[in-house]
């Protein structure tokens, strides 16, 4: 009967320690994982300052002030008031022990993407206000291209910039002048190419990947040196204090030939050091 007894108490001790560790540990570490609630009633986000880093007539660039005593292992919420009328909140979830999902809210407006951000690149973030447009620039590291959004604050309309099928967006400038993207067949910008000290470089034509030798130039591809256009620009201008998003400006049209002709230079030397 003593054993009978004894056996019944383990099984007893057993479902009551499985019930507390789910409980206490296992929901709440699953609930930490999910994606918080994004309804602004439920955010108590901590207000950070702002700082004007450059102006002129309606345009202005804020970044965020004091990065430094930020504590960048927080999931908590922040909010930067611009304006009266535009309030923006940020939070970066966990995603892995380097990542993080960058969470964005523009006044009302949950901002739907996947970005995902690692540690070292948390808070790298400016505003930018052309008259009632804003545009929001996550800044990344190793000659990543930033994470923009282009926001009217009047009809809460998203934008991005446009894509296309064979180019890339290898670099984004923004200030005083407007917004603008630089576009390549390349996947990664030749800066990233120079720094990794590659030789070979690979472009995209139609559906197609084709690969080049920078340090013979006799031997690359005819589809690439017969191409009109390997790079261009595309330009949101701001003029006359507003920017005319349904409207773009195509500049910079390059050959293959024009488009490397800065960085020969930089590829005579990696093609000697490779030797």
């Amino acid at each position: 009967m003593e054993r009978i007894l004894k056996k019944v108490l383990y099984i007893i001790t057993a479902f009551t320690l499985v019930f507390i560790s789910d409980y206490l540990v296992v929901k709440p570490l699953l609930k930490n994982n999910q994606d918080l609630s994004l309804k602004e009633s439920e955010l108590k986000a901590t207000i950070l300052e702002k700082k004007l880093e450059n102006q002129l007539n309606l345009y202005s660039k804020y970044s965020i002030d004091n990065v430094n005593e930020l504590n960048k292992k927080s999931q908590e919420w922040y909010q930067v008031n611009l304006r009266s009328d535009i309030v923006i909140k940020f939070q970066y979830s966990n995603k892995a022990s380097s990542t993080s999902k960058f969470n964005l809210i523009i006044n009302d407006t949950k901002i739907e993407n996947e970005e995902e951000i690692y540690e070292y690149d948390k808070y790298k973030i400016n505003f930018y206000l052309y008259s009632d447009i804003l545009v929001v620039e996550h800044k990344k590291s190793y000659n990543q291209t930033s994470f923009i959004k282009i926001i009217d604050i009047t009809t809460n309309e998203i934008k991005d910039f446009p894509t296309f099928q064979e180019f890339y967006i290898n670099d984004i400038i923004i200030d005083e002048y407007g917004l603008t993207a630089s576009y390549s067949r390349l996947t990664s910008k030749l800066d990233y190419y120079i720094e990794s000290k590659e030789t070979m470089l690979t472009l995209r034509v139609g559906n197609d990947f084709i690969s080049m030798n920078t340090c013979n130039r006799y031997t690359w591809p005819k589809e690439l040196s017969n191409l009109e256009c390997v790079a261009f620009d595309l330009n949101y201008v701001y003029q006359n204090n507003a920017i005319d998003f349904s409207n773009t400006v195509t500049t910079n049209s390059k050959k293959l030939s024009t488009f490397l002709e800065p960085y020969i230079k930089d590829f005579n030397n990696i093609c000697k050091n490779s030797n």
